[in-house]
């Protein structure tokens, strides 16, 4: 998880966690497995502008992981970002 610029060799077990978590909730969300690096960018960048001034850990973003969604877009960016996603 490099957005939360996490040292995989102290934290091996709290970024698994977090991680399986995050992959869990894309799942139920159906975000297909290849998007999930691309929306764990996008959330924490979210999670900055929700908690502004708080640490972005991996075990944070998994546990706020419904509380740090974008706002509704228009129906224009909604469709421009399904053709990023899709093609």
């Amino acid at each position: 998880m490099q957005v939360t610029r996490a040292n995989p060799d102290f934290e091996r077990g709290p970024l698994n966690k977090a991680l399986a978590s995050i992959r869990s909730c894309c799942e139920r969300d159906g975000i297909p497995a290849d998007d999930v690096a691309r929306e764990i960018e996008l959330r924490a960048s979210y999670y900055h502008e929700t908690f502004p001034g708080l640490t972005l850990t991996p075990t944070a973003l998994a546990r706020h992981w419904y509380r740090v969604l974008p706002q509704a877009d228009s129906a224009e960016a909604s469709l421009e970002r399904w053709k990023e996603r899709y093609g």
